[in-house]
């Protein structure tokens, strides 16, 4: 889009969510409980993984990890 959206996520109620944008590499919210609201610039794309609120965040090689599970494959301690 032309213009900067606003996307509405819908997440499981009763438990502390956080997002993570993989395109940036970067935790966008945290502690969301039943719905976040995202802001997505013109002509940039987002691709957000909902992660649990307080995971363990470990890396092996360029993957980041929450609680042993991936979240971003190609992840840079350096930033994106």
């Amino acid at each position: 889009y032309m213009e900067e959206k606003t996307v509405t996520i819908s997440l499981p109620k009763k438990k502390k969510t956080d997002l993570y944008n993989t395109v940036t590499g970067k935790f966008i919210a945290r502690d969301l409980s039943s719905s976040g609201k995202i802001k997505i610039p013109p002509k940039e794309a987002s691709v957000i993984v909902c992660v649990p609120s307080g995971g363990r965040q470990s890396y092996e090689r360029q993957k980041m990890m929450i609680n042993g599970v991936v979240v971003d494959y190609h992840f840079s301690r350096h930033g994106k």
